[in-house]
Order: structure tokens, then C-alpha cells, then sequence
């Protein structure tokens, strides 16, 4: 794994052979420069190709368990899949986060996978707004008397079988469009019922994420962010079992890990500098146990 130094350093590479690269397509280069500006987006590359090397048994791990989770595609197709979209990632990533790049590419790459399955075996992906939107449509028109294969010719759906599954559904879909009764009696959406200083709320949990991204990051490169991949602060948590897999570790060794890593980040003795990381925080530990 690349330190924190190390990947910073290789993305401000790639950040400025893509400057160079684009200066030079649009004509913007002094000809006594060209040459350097050449050099530039050269060592930019050199810097992505490095950045797909250090990352390559991530994504291996990730194709190899999603070929193991779903049997629709081979394992080629999906490692092929995986690169690509660690590729894209490489250039995506906006380093002024505070995510670390693993996090982000562990996220794309999974996305990428999941697409490219569902547009093998023909389905499709909805939001779960659309998802809702889709459901009220069909629950309008059934009460119009229309039948599951008229909708579903109208919808353009093959199977009517989807439309009466769709509509019968059990899950909770969660929407900002969802219909729910005021308090005076009238019926509104959702999201117009959500009160509250939203700004406030958007700072409080930026100052939150800021605190425990900085405590992370003090700690080694692989602990930190496994602890983030199980509490999932940059993307969806990750059962033990999947981090293991990632890792090539056994879910007691990744258990073993996270245990370390809660003592050194609850211990501010064994790591002096957490203290400072937390700034207006006095106690790291009731800080962690809330946030964590």
C-alpha cells in the first residue's frame, strides 16, 4: 500500500500531466517549452501506470469476489471490467477530498462491476426515486382497470410477471416524492415536510467526517483504511468477510486488525499525535465510541 505522501505525490503528477497535456492541444505552449510540456504529461503517465500497478491485487480481489458472489460472467470479463474502471477512477479522483483513493476506487470498481452484470443479463438499474415513480404509475393505471400486460406493453416491459412483482414489492422505497398526510390534512411529498438548518447539519457532519478522517490517517496505511472500509465513511460498509478478501486475509486476522487499530486510536499514550487530531475534542475515546 502507497502512503499517504506517496499517493499525493503520484496524483499531483497525473493532475499536472493532464494541465500539460491540455495546454499543449490547445496551442497554449511557447515552442522553447513544448519539449518539457511533453515531459510532463510523459511522467503524468508514468504516474498512472505506477498508481495501476500498486492497485492491480485490489482489483483482482474485488473481480475474483464478485465472480464468486454471481456466476453471469467470467472472471476475465470482469477483471477486464475492473481495470477499466480503476483506470477511468485514476483520473476521476479529485485528491483534495478527504477520501483516500483506495476508498474511491474500491467504490467505482464496484459500481462498474455491477453495471456491467446487470447489462449482461439484461436488466436494468433503477434509483430508487425512479423505482418510485415506476411503481405510482402502475398503481394509477391498475386502478384505471388496466391489466399487468397492458401496462407492461405500454411500459415496454416483455414480462408482465415484472409489473405485478414491481407493484407487490414488500421493500420500503425510500423517495423525497413520497406522498405523506400534514398535520392540516393535505397531502404532501416527503421532502417538503423535512425541516431544520440543513447548512448547520451539512457543517456538523463535514466537521465529524474531517475529525475521523484525520484520526485515520494517523494511523498505518492499511489499518486505517481498513477501519474505514468497515465503518464505511467513504462508501457502503464492507462486511469482515469481503475486507478479507480484499486483503487476502482471514476474517480472524481482519478482526485481529481492527481491534489494533481502535486500541491505537483510544490509546493517545501509543499515539501522541491523535490528540492534536481531534482539536476541540478533549476525550478521543467518548469521541470514537459515538462516531465509530
Amino acid at each position: 500500500m502507497l502512503t499517504v505522501e506517496q499517493e499525493r505525490d503520484l496524483f499531483e503528477r497525473v493532475d499536472v500531466g493532464i494541465y500539460a497535456e491540455h495546454q499543449l492541444s490547445e496551442g497554449l505552449v511557447a515552442k522553447d517549452e513544448v519539449k518539457d510540456y511533453r515531459w510532463l504529461v510523459s511522467d503524468g503517465e508514468r504516474a498512472a501506470i505506477h498508481l495501476l500497478k500498486m492497485f492491480a491485487p485490489l482489483v483482482e480481489r474485488l473481480a475474483r469476489s464478485s465472480r464468486l458472489s454471481s456466476a453471469v460472467m467470467d472472471h476475465l470479463d470482469l477483471t477486464q471490467v475492473a481495470y477499466i474502471a480503476l483506470y477511468h477512477s485514476i483520473f476521476l479522483y479529485d485528491r483534495h477530498q478527504n477520501t483516500r483513493f483506495a476508498s474511491y476506487a474500491v467504490t467505482v470498481v464496484k459500481r462498474e462491476i455491477a453495471h456491467a452484470k446487470h447489462e449482461f443479463t439484461g436488466h436494468t438499474m433503477l434509483s430508487k426515486t425512479q423505482t418510485f415513480q415506476l411503481r405510482k404509475t402502475i398503481a394509477l393505471k391498475k386502478q384505471k382497470g388496466a391489466t399487468d400486460e397492458e401496462i407492461a406493453d405500454q411500459l415496454g416491459v416483455r414480462n408482465g410477471k415484472a409489473v405485478s412483482r414491481l407493484l407487490a414489492a414488500d421493500a420500503f422505497v425510500e423517495s423525497l416524492n413520497q406522498p405523506v398526510a400534514s398535520d392540516d390534512g393535505h397531502v404532501r411529498e416527503l421532502g417538503d415536510l423535512l425541516e431544520g438548518d440543513v447548512n448547520s447539519v451539512r457543517q456538523d457532519v463535514e466537521e465529524i467526517h474531517r475529525i475521523l478522517r484525520e484520526l485515520l490517517d494517523a494511523l498505518p496505511d492499511d489499518l486505517g483504511l481498513m477501519v474505514n472500509l468497515y465503518y464505511g465513511l467513504d462508501q457502503a460498509a464492507l462486511p469482515v468477510s469481503q475486507i478479507a478478501e480484499l486483503y487476502g486475509l482471514t476474517s480472524r486476522q481482519v478482526h485481529e486488525k481492527l481491534r489494533q487499530a481502535m486500541m491505537m486510536l483510544k490509546s493517545p499514550s501509543r499515539l501522541h499525535f491523535v490528540a492534536r487530531a481531534v482539536h476541540d475534542v478533549s476525550d478521543v475515546t467518548q469521541f470514537l465510541e459515538k462516531y465509530l
